[in-house]
Protein backbone atom coordinates (compact mmCIF):
# COMPACT_ATOMS: atom_id res chain seq x y z
CA UNK A 1 0.00 0.00 0.00
CA UNK A 2 0.88 3.76 -0.79
CA UNK A 3 1.50 6.37 2.41
CA UNK A 4 -1.38 8.11 3.08
CA UNK A 5 -1.99 11.27 0.34
CA UNK A 6 -0.93 14.73 2.00
CA UNK A 7 1.11 16.87 -0.19
CA UNK A 8 1.07 14.01 -2.79
CA UNK A 9 -1.40 12.58 -4.01
CA UNK A 10 -0.99 8.88 -4.03
CA UNK A 11 -2.68 5.79 -5.85
CA UNK A 12 -2.31 2.14 -6.65
CA UNK A 13 -2.80 -0.49 -8.91
CA UNK A 14 -5.28 -3.35 -7.45
CA UNK A 15 -5.89 -6.58 -9.76
CA UNK A 16 -9.16 -8.39 -9.45
CA UNK A 17 -11.05 -11.45 -10.94
CA UNK A 18 -13.72 -10.46 -13.14
CA UNK A 19 -17.33 -11.41 -11.70
CA UNK A 20 -19.66 -9.55 -13.49
CA UNK A 21 -18.33 -6.50 -15.68
CA UNK A 22 -20.78 -4.02 -17.26
CA UNK A 23 -18.21 -3.89 -20.88
CA UNK A 24 -19.22 -6.79 -22.25
CA UNK A 25 -16.48 -6.12 -25.09
CA UNK A 26 -13.99 -6.70 -22.55
CA UNK A 27 -12.82 -10.43 -22.79
CA UNK A 28 -10.10 -10.82 -20.22
CA UNK A 29 -10.71 -12.47 -16.69
CA UNK A 30 -8.57 -9.86 -14.36
CA UNK A 31 -8.65 -6.74 -14.49
CA UNK A 32 -6.34 -3.45 -12.84
CA UNK A 33 -7.88 -0.41 -11.24
CA UNK A 34 -6.42 2.49 -9.67
CA UNK A 35 -7.54 3.01 -6.45
CA UNK A 36 -7.07 7.16 -5.60
CA UNK A 37 -6.03 7.77 -1.12
CA UNK A 38 -6.31 3.67 -0.79
CA UNK A 39 -6.60 4.45 2.93
CA UNK A 40 -9.49 6.44 3.32
CA UNK A 41 -10.81 2.20 3.27
CA UNK A 42 -11.64 1.12 6.48
CA UNK A 43 -8.57 -1.40 8.19
CA UNK A 44 -8.22 -4.59 6.15
CA UNK A 45 -10.79 -3.54 3.56
CA UNK A 46 -8.27 -4.93 0.98
CA UNK A 47 -8.13 -8.61 1.83
CA UNK A 48 -7.19 -11.70 -0.99
CA UNK A 49 -10.62 -13.82 -1.61
CA UNK A 50 -12.83 -10.88 -0.92
CA UNK A 51 -15.69 -10.20 -2.81
CA UNK A 52 -15.83 -6.24 -3.57
CA UNK A 53 -18.59 -4.15 -5.58
CA UNK A 54 -16.63 -1.49 -7.74
CA UNK A 55 -17.94 1.90 -9.25
CA UNK A 56 -14.54 2.79 -12.13
CA UNK A 57 -14.35 5.44 -15.03
CA UNK A 58 -12.13 6.03 -17.69
CA UNK A 59 -11.25 9.36 -16.69
CA UNK A 60 -9.72 10.39 -13.61
CA UNK A 61 -11.87 12.20 -11.37
CA UNK A 62 -9.48 14.90 -10.21
CA UNK A 63 -8.17 18.05 -11.28
CA UNK A 64 -4.59 17.01 -10.50
CA UNK A 65 -2.09 13.64 -11.00
CA UNK A 66 -1.21 11.00 -8.96
CA UNK A 67 1.94 9.28 -7.63
CA UNK A 68 0.99 5.37 -8.90
CA UNK A 69 4.26 3.73 -7.47
CA UNK A 70 3.20 0.07 -9.00
CA UNK A 71 2.04 1.67 -12.27
CA UNK A 72 3.50 -0.34 -14.64
CA UNK A 73 1.05 -3.47 -13.88
CA UNK A 74 -1.51 -2.03 -16.05
CA UNK A 75 0.63 -2.38 -18.87
CA UNK A 76 0.03 -6.30 -18.67
CA UNK A 77 -3.87 -5.09 -19.46
CA UNK A 78 -3.35 -3.35 -22.55
CA UNK A 79 -6.29 -1.22 -21.97
CA UNK A 80 -6.86 1.95 -23.82
CA UNK A 81 -7.40 3.98 -20.91
CA UNK A 82 -7.21 3.82 -17.22
CA UNK A 83 -9.46 2.88 -14.95
CA UNK A 84 -10.25 4.92 -11.39
CA UNK A 85 -12.33 3.98 -8.83
CA UNK A 86 -15.15 5.79 -7.78
CA UNK A 87 -16.10 3.87 -4.94
CA UNK A 88 -15.98 0.05 -3.57
CA UNK A 89 -17.70 -1.64 -0.97
CA UNK A 90 -17.53 -5.34 0.19
CA UNK A 91 -20.03 -7.59 -0.69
Amino acid sequence: MTPHCGTIAWGTVMEFEIIKFSDLDYKTDTIAVIFTCPEFYKDDFFKVGQIYKVTIADENQADFGWTIPNEAILKKYKMEKRLWVISAEKL
